[in-house]
């Protein structure tokens, strides 16, 4: 047999410089503009990530003997103590006494000293962006993602994880955001019946797990969508669109809900006039409060408070991003958003005494002043403090996600034959989910992480002096990402457009044509 502690394992050594982006100025260099300059460090640092993530994509999954432990059982509320845990091939094959558990030839035995065993944690509503939100995910628990705007390349990426070529999250994607405008090509438009049911079948085609829907669509488009989606047998999830009132979404068998959206009028953001409690108390749908969004509307002092907690934790880009909001006032449209989390709370008061099936999720990934992984925590930490249970909190993001997403079969709780996607914590997570801060080590897959924070160490060795750049430097960059796009390793469509305009700017419209290829 092999015996291990929880020590620190050569995933440091190959994590160490993540978050470490160099100065890089060559010859021909030409001065950037401010725009320019953010482009290039976001380039150095999603590359950077995204080397360390193929490079860990070599970690594979061990048959390991977790030794007296305490496994937490979210399912009935209960700890069961001085347990032993076998995984075999990425699942859990026995939980047992300890006592009982035998010695195994080729397995690596973990020793839990009487840590707590809990299941991985899920959430619920993320927007990737940056290659390095997988790995903060993991350095927090989150051994699940559920994608909230499918990407061609998001599913390339989602076949990479499940390939066991990429350290990632398991993700669940919905299809790209349908509404009734684009957003300048962040979402379909779709303003007919016909077009809603032509983007639904091609959702199902391209294999996306739900489709989503935003606040602009028409009642007569959104209708569509979910009669389309049911006929496919697609759930419908995302905003309750203007249109559509609380109780009709609930009657048309709409999955989850998010933001409160239609509980919050989004024409005036003001709390609706319309009984939402009555449909809402004893339905099947899912309501996703997504509190720790509030994050993007402070400014000045507020903004400056997170910047100084949490910048250390992001790539360079994000921090420049940051200092605007540190900067900026709150304008008028500001303040008024800045109103949405003190009644998402009312709402949820109200909510919570008729045992509604809550879910975390936090909208990190695609917005400033986020962080994710990090993120769900402070997520469940603010549903408790709203009175909801540690364990109803924890629910949230483990056996209610998985019943959401239909994966109650493989993950959400701890039992044999789900899969290996766990953390251990050296606190109980049933007494508060405070606890949770507590992470001494991951599992995804099967996959042992046994110093996860050192995923995202040296973040405070980041440095975003570069002010210029070559062509040498940029045409070196777009190599890198030549070679990882050609590894499998799709690059993502926000991505690529900061990266060509960067190349346009510099005159180099060979660079633009070769990154605009890569384009999924």
């Amino acid at each position: 047999m092999k015996r291990q502690t929880i020590s620190p394992q050569p995933l440091a050594v190959l994590a160490i410089a993540l978050f470490v982006v160099a100065s890089a100025c060559g010859d021909n260099e030409s001065e950037l503009s401010a725009q320019a300059r953010y482009a290039w460090v976001h380039m150095q640092g999603n590359l950077l990530a995204q080397e360390r993530l193929l490079e860990l994509g070599e970690l594979t999954p061990t048959d390991t003997l977790f030794r007296d432990v305490h496994v937490v059982d979210v399912v009935n509320g209960a700890i069961r103590r001085h347990a032993s845990v076998l995984v075999r091939n990425g699942s859990i094959e026995w939980i047992r006494e300890d006592e009982d558990a035998p010695s195994l030839e080729g397995v690596v035995e973990i020793e839990g000293t009487g840590r707590y065993l809990a299941p991985g944690l899920v959430d619920m509503h993320v927007h990737t962006h940056d290659d390095a939100d997988y790995l903060l995910h993991l350095a927090y628990g989150v051994t699940s993602i559920r994608e909230m705007n499918g990407w061609p390349w998001r599913l390339a990426r989602r076949g990479l994880v499940e390939s066991g070529k990429l350290l990632a999250p398991n993700m669940f994607i919905t299809s790209r955001i349908l509404n009734s405008s684009d957003f300048g090509g962040y979402a379909i438009a779709v303003n007919t019946e016909e077009q809603a049911r032509a983007a639904v079948r091609e959702a199902e085609k391209e294999g996306y797990d739900a489709v989503k829907t935003h606040n602009g669509l028409s009642h007569d488009v959104y209708m569509a969508i979910v009669d389309e989606s049911r006929a496919l047998g697609l759930e419908v999830v995302g905003h309750i669109p203007v249109r559509v009132k609380v109780a009709e979404a609930i009657s048309t068998g709409m999955r989850t809900a998010e933001h409160f959206k239609g509980y919050i009028d989004d024409s005036t953001l003001e709390i609706s006039t319309e009984d939402w409690l009555t449909p809402s108390i004893d339905t099947d749908m899912y309501l996703t409060p997504t509190f720790y969004a509030y994050r993007e509307h402070q400014r000045g002092a507020e903004a400056r408070k997170i910047v100084d907690e949490s910048a250390s934790l992001v790539l360079p880009h994000r921090r420049l991003a940051w200092q605007r909001y540190v900067e900026g006032e709150a304008d008028e449209l500001t303040q008024l958003r800045q109103t949405i989390r003190p009644k998402s709370e009312a709402i949820f008061k109200t909510l919570m005494p008729h045992d509604i099936k809550w879910l975390a999720g936090t909208d990190s990934g695609g917005y400033e002043l986020m962080v994710p992984g990090e993120a769900l925590i402070e997520e469940l930490e603010i549903m408790e403090g709203l009175g909801l249970s540690p364990l109803e909190a924890l629910r949230s993001a483990t056996t209610r996600a998985s019943e959401a997403m239909d994966w109650s079969d493989r993950t959400g709780y701890l039992a044999p034959g789900m899969r290996a996607d766990m953390i251990l914590l050296s606190e109980n997570p049933l007494e508060t989910v405070t606890n949770l801060r507590s992470l001494q080590a991951v599992m995804v897959r099967g996959i042992w992480l046994s110093d996860p924070k050192a995923l995202i160490e040296n973040g405070e060795s980041i440095n975003h002096s570069t002010t210029s750049i070559g062509r040498r430097e940029f045409a070196a960059a777009v190599r890198r990402a030549e070679e990882y796009a050609a590894s499998g390793y799709a690059q993502s469509t926000m991505s690529l457009g900061i990266w060509i305009r960067l190349a346009e700017e510099l005159g180099e419209a060979e660079l633009a044509g070769r990154l605009k290829a890569l384009g999924h």
